[in-house]
């Protein structure tokens, strides 16, 4: 059911994106960029602290359940010894009670209580006698009465112990069921506090590039620090291959649940295979994903409008941010790195509108590479197709 949910919203995400971080145009973006992650990084430790003051906190309670537990079940064992020790008072009590009245009925050669009553020579002895062995019997009567009722009332608050044990118990389950959420929680936290670490470091290289450049003012325009070559076209980036997995909606082959595929999975692709760029443009961003393993990012002006294309599951690099490429330059080797998302050797191409420059936000541009590059539907042979 949680795998359900958690594809279920990626596959909102995927179809209405959070514009948090706009493509940077001046210098000054990329600066300010840069600050929004690492107040994300801050909110993300902050987050990291409440939650882990939170688990700390429910332990504690958690404890102090079990402690009351432990109380409970040892007035229980209290009361029932106590029990025990009133059921056995009561036999002791109707034993000594019968060896009483044997001893009157042995004393005075009787054979039953009646027959030492009506023997009596007088009212008087009547009297006395009938008194005697009231008597005796009403004391001993009295104390076993007295013993039943606190039996009795050991009962109840045996009971009254049980059922309180059983509420603390459910009360326990629910804070440990707690507990484990605010853990999973902390897992998240540290997990997406490592992604931003590396959406930082991204974010540095790609200001230490334009800096290279000669942007140092925040009003420098990028595009001036930095001519992209115009393109007419796209192109597909390989010369041989077959679609496997399309743009869109998918069963994640990882984990089983609904997820946003952000583009087209390109198999048949050998390990080592030249990568080709999918247009003119210029290297924006070289990096390291656990999903997605090394990805390489390249801007391009196609027609006047800007894109942004991205290559993942690369074995090697063969290019450096700031290079300018044409579509027959040799820009990476696929199919080198199995990483967290990847199942086998192949290409996952991305296209995205405007200039991404924070590659972690690269969702929020994504559109379909079929739109612009035509794969069919089996095999292609070729780089390029009959218009």
């Amino acid at each position: 059911m949680k795998k359900y949910v958690f594809g279920l919203l990626l596959s909102v995400l995927f179809l209405f994106p959070l514009q948090v971080n706009a493509a940077a145009r001046t210098y000054g973006d990329l600066l300010d960029n840069l600050e929004k992650l690492k107040q994300e990084k801050i909110d993300q430790e902050n987050q990291v602290r409440l939650n882990e003051s939170e688990f700390k906190k429910l332990g504690e309670e958690i404890q102090a359940s079990e402690v009351k537990v432990a109380q409970y079940n040892l007035e229980i064992s209290k009361k029932t010894k106590e029990i025990e020790d009133l059921e056995a008072d009561i036999q002791k009590k109707k034993e000594e009670t019968e060896k009483i009245l044997v001893f009157l009925e042995v004393s005075n050669g009787e054979k039953s209580y009646l027959e030492y009553i009506f023997k009596a020579t007088s009212f008087t002895d009547f009297i006395h006698r009938v008194a005697i062995v009231e008597e005796i019997s009403k004391y001993n009567n009295e104390q076993v009465e007295e013993m039943n009722e606190l039996i009795k009332k050991n009962e109840e608050a045996k009971k009254e112990l049980a059922k309180n044990v059983e509420l603390e118990e459910k009360e326990r389950l629910a804070l440990e069921e707690k507990q484990r959420k605010v853990g999973d929680r902390i897992t998240e936290l540290y997990s997406e506090g490592a992604t931003i670490d590396e959406r930082i470091d991204d974010q540095k290289a790609i200001i230490a590039y334009y800096e290279d450049k000669g942007c140092t003012e925040r009003s420098d325009v990028l595009s001036q620090c930095s001519v992209i070559p115009p393109a007419t076209g796209f192109i597909r980036p390989v010369g041989r291959g077959i679609i496997t997995s399309d743009y869109g909606f998918r069963i994640s082959p990882i984990y089983g649940w609904n997820e946003g595929h952000s583009g087209v999975d390109i198999g048949g692709v050998a390990v080592g295979s030249p990568v080709y760029p999918v247009a003119e443009g210029r290297v924006a961003f070289e990096i390291n994903w656990n999903c997605g393993g090394r990805v390489l990012g390249i801007h391009h002006i196609v027609n006047g409008i800007r894109y942004t294309s991205m290559y993942m599951h690369l074995q090697a690099f063969n290019v450096n941010i700031g290079d300018i490429v044409t579509t027959e330059d040799v820009i990476a080797y696929s199919g080198g790195i199995y990483d967290n998302c990847s199942t086998g050797p192949h290409l996952h191409l991305t296209l995205g509108t405007d200039h991404i420059t924070d590659p972690g936000s690269y969702r929020n541009y994504i559109f379909n590479p079929n739109d612009v590059i035509y794969f069919p539907s089996g095999w292609f042979y070729s780089r390029t197709w009959a218009s």
